[in-house]
Order: C-alpha cells, then sequence, then structure tokens
C-alpha cells in the first residue's frame, strides 16, 4: 500500500502541497495511507477525503485570509493595524473588546501567579511571560470546521494517522479515522498543531496535547505499522550540511538550527529502522529456503525482530518498504517566516515544492527500497 508522510512545519505545509502536486501529475499518485503532524496533520485531515487539487485550493484561497482578520490560522491579539480598517467598524471594535477583557484577564492570572509564587524574583519574573496569550486560534478553529470533513473522515477507506504530544506524560499520540468524532475531531487538529509557547495546549479526554511534532514530527513508523509498503516521506527541513552555519548568527535561528538538527536526526534513525526491516525480512526469506545466515544475516533478524513481532501482534505483516524521501534544496526561510501565511509565501513555497520533487533524485536523497540487493529500483523516474 503507498504512505505519504507530511512533517510538521507552520506555513512550511505549503511546501508539502507542491510535492504532492508534483507526485500527483506525475504518476497519478493517491496514497491509501496518510500520516501527519502538525501542519502535516491538518493536511493529512484533507486529503484523507479531498484531492491534491482540493488541498491546493484551501491553502491558496482559505488560509491567507479570515474573516476574523489576520489569516486562516492565527490572529495577533492587539494588533492596532486591522482597527485602522473602517470598512467593518462593528467587528472591529468587538475584536478590540475582547481582545482587551481576554489580556486583561490573562494578565491579573499573571499577576496573581507572581504574587503568590515562592520562587525567586528571576523565576517569577520569567513565568509572566506568555506569548501564546497574544496569539488567537480563533482563525484555525473556523478554518479546519469549514475545510474539514469528520464525517467523510470516519467513513474514509484512506488510513489516516495524526500525531499529538501528551503534553503531561511527554509521548506521542496516535490518531486513527475513527477519532475524528464531532466531539473531537477539531480538538485532535488543534493538538496536532498546538505550537508550544505560541499556541495554547488542548485538553480533552481529561489529557492536555500539544504539537505532535515534540516527539515525532515525521511519523513514518505509524505508516509502517499500517501496513504501507511504499512510503513518501516529505520532511520540512533543509539538508543541514547544505545551509551555512553563518546563516545563523541570532538566537532565534540558532534555535532553529538545533531543531532542523534533531528533527533530520530523528528522520535519518526512522529511515534506517526500514532499511533494517527490509534487510530482516530478507534474511528471514533466505532461512526459510533453507540457506545459511551467517553473522550478518543473524544481526539483521535480531535487530528487526522487534518490530516485526509487535507489528504481527496488532495483525499487521510487515513487507519490504521503499520509502522515498523529500526535503527542501535550501532552508525555506526565517523564524519568523514559519507563521508567514501570506498567499504570496504560500505560492512560494508551493512552488518550491514542486520543483524540488519534479528534480528529485533518489541516490541522492537517502531512498531505500523494498530489496536488499540494490540501492535503485529498475527504472528511476524524474519523480521517483
Amino acid at each position: 500500500m503507498d504512505a505519504i508522510v507530511l512533517s510538521g512545519g507552520a506555513s512550511y505545509g505549503a511546501y508539502e502541497v507542491g510535492v504532492l502536486k508534483s507526485l500527483s501529475e506525475k504518476t497519478g499518485f493517491n496514497p491509501e495511507i496518510i500520516t501527519g503532524t502538525s501542519v502535516g496533520g491538518y493536511n493529512a485531515a484533507i486529503l484523507a477525503t479531498e484531492s491534491i487539487k482540493r488541498l491546493e485550493e484551501i491553502w491558496l484561497k482559505v488560509i491567507p485570509e479570515s474573516p476574523l482578520g489576520g489569516n486562516g490560522v492565527l490572529r495577533v491579539r492587539g494588533n492596532p493595524f486591522p482597527y485602522l480598517n473602517p470598512l467593518q467598524p462593528s467587528r472591529l471594535v468587538s475584536s478590540f473588546i475582547g481582545d482587551s477583557i481576554f489580556l486583561t484577564q490573562t494578565g491579573i492570572k499573571r499577576g496573581e501567579a507572581f504574587l503568590t509564587s515562592r520562587g525567586s524574583a528571576a523565576s517569577r519574573f520569567s513565568e509572566l511571560v506568555d506569548v501564546s496569550a497574544f496569539i488567537s486560534c480563533e482563525p484555525l478553529k473556523l478554518t479546519i470546521r469549514k475545510t474539514v470533513s469528520l464525517s467523510g473522515i470516519r467513513q474514509s477507506r484512506k488510513q489516516l494517522r495524526i500525531m499529538a504530544t501528551d503534553w503531561e506524560a511527554g509521548t506521542a499520540r496516535r490518531f486513527c479515522n475513527e477519532d475524528m468524532t464531532d466531539v473531537d475531531g477539531e480538538n485532535i487538529i488543534l493538538a496536532s498543531t498546538a505550537i508550544p509557547g505560541i499556541f495554547p495546549p488542548v485538553t480533552f479526554q481529561d489529557r492536555t496535547y500539544v504539537d505532535g511534532g515534540v516527539v515525532m514530527n515525521t511519523p513514518l513508523k505509524p505508516a509502517i505499522q499500517a501496513g504501507a509498503d511504499t512510503i513518501h516521506v516529505i520532511s520540512l527541513d533543509p539538508v543541514i550540511r547544505r545551509v551555512s552555519s553563518t546563516e545563523f548568527d541570532n538566537t532565534l535561528e540558532a534555535t532553529l538550527r538545533l531543531l532542523q538538527i534533531a528533527i533530520g536526526s530523528a528522520v535519518r534513525e526512522d529511515i534506517a529502522t526500514a532499511e533494517w526491516i527490509n534487510a530482516g525480512l530478507d534474511a528471514l526469506e533466505r532461512a526459510r529456503s533453507g540457506k545459511e545466515l551467517g553473522v550478518t544475516g543473524l544481526r539483521d533478524v535480531i535487530r528487526a525482530a522487534d518490530v516485526i513481532d509487535r507489528s504481527a501482534a496488532k495483525g499487521v505483516m510487515l513487507k519490504k518498504i521503499t520509502v522515498h524521501h523529500y526535503q527542501p534544496s535550501t532552508s525555506l526561510g526565517s523564524p519568523l517566516s514559519l507563521l508567514d501565511f501570506s498567499r504570496k509565501n504560500i505560492e512560494n513555497l508551493i512552488g518550491r515544492g514542486y520543483e524540488d520533487a519534479t528534480r528529485h533524485i533518489c541516490a541522492s536523497s537517502g531512498c531505500i527500497f523494498g530489496t536488499v540487493t540494490t540501492r535503485e529500483p529498475p527504472a528511476v523516474s524524474a519523480v521517483a
């Protein structure tokens, strides 16, 4: 079964649309398994019921705009510029009053915590800082309601896996088609996209969740566990060696590089796991045919045994796995551009994803194939 794995990365999710568009045009790509984290989780929820063309329309026409101001993802509370627009005075007055009340209530709560805390002065002052108080995710809630069919997802034949992070346990939580109920579905997508410190955590089912990217930014393993044998992974971080460290000469950019290194390492580890599974299955096939395994063969079986056994216990028989990996050829932007949902930026990101996918070469992209005897398939197209 074909699968698509969609990473988190805020506005960079538009890059995924470009890659998907290229795959669809060149190969008629239509995945049966869709996994996603954060913005990738939102894209995955759309793809569970809609076409790639419809996903592109949503990114170009719905996400850049919002009836609440800002864009279809977020609005900055207390931003004075929308209030200078005289076209909708009643809505602007309502927003101004609502923002004032919310920020006042938040300030009171923070002030009470400051006065009652027994920590040091520096610690108490640090607790006063809460950037998320200035970010409203109401536009994202409206966008989800407008674009995602929860009933359609529950009835879809495509297997959906959306990842969120249990904020209390620090573990990944996987949500499937049947979890996307009218009560919890919206919260699941909001939780998966709730970047800590920017968006507020989401509480439902007596648990608190945040962005799935905290522990699993590129959910490759859930696709394998769902029975996929050909997986297309889209990462939103560039090949780190192609980005000069001199580009990261301030705190925000240094933090972004740190995240890129960590995420890139996790993706490589997951792809290596898929390669181990291939080697283990190949060794088992040799053993069944009466061939000697040798030290290398035994190592391959032992290394893959746990994954094979756990999958078998769930009724999923693993197959040899092909993984195609797509990622930006260069950095997609600065840390602040992660929250740039303007149509101009979205069009640029879709174009870059399309171009990179069209030029994709397996040999230099770390792709692996469902055979241990060759690193390339019999015939590799421009879009592998």
